[in-house]
């Protein structure tokens, strides 16, 4: 199953063609994950829903110069867990910097099959949008 995953990942990249950023870590700093609690402190909402959509976000006007990896989902929420709001939303994801995992980020654009789960997802609003912050699957 896991190969299978990798193989999708891979091909999915292929298709849609987004890759991460670079980063460069400090050698000999230890970094530190935030506990889920740290996550819902700093999230402006927080929720549980299903990805039901996906399209490449550039194509909205005024994106392509913010990020040019931005993807957008139509999430279908069922169950806010920190502010309200509507049932179904677009949250917006870019595919991050290969540092990501060091800090325990998950992208819903960098997965596999990001529509075939539930995620818990931590967002922040900025400039009318809802940008994912990080996700975790829950099936």
């Amino acid at each position: 199953m896991k190969l299978l995953r990798t193989l999708h990942a891979t091909l999915l990249a292929a298709l849609v063609g987004h890759p991460a950023f670079g980063c460069k870590l400090v050698a000999g700093h230890e970094y530190r994950i935030p506990t889920r609690q740290e996550r819902y402190a700093q999230a402006d909402l927080v929720f549980t829903g299903k990805a039901v959509w996906m399209k490449k976000a550039t194509q909205l006007e005024g994106l392509a110069g913010e990020h040019p990896h931005a993807f957008v989902f139509t999430i279908e929420v069922d169950r806010w867990m920190k502010g309200s709001g509507q049932r179904r939303l677009e949250v917006f994801d870019t595919t991050g910097t290969d540092c990501d995992p060091t800090f325990g980020v998950q992208h819903l654009a960098m997965d596999a099959d990001p529509l075939s789960s539930r995620w818990t997802l931590y967002v922040k609003k900025r400039d009318g949008r809802l940008w994912l912050t990080t996700a975790e699957r829950l099936d």
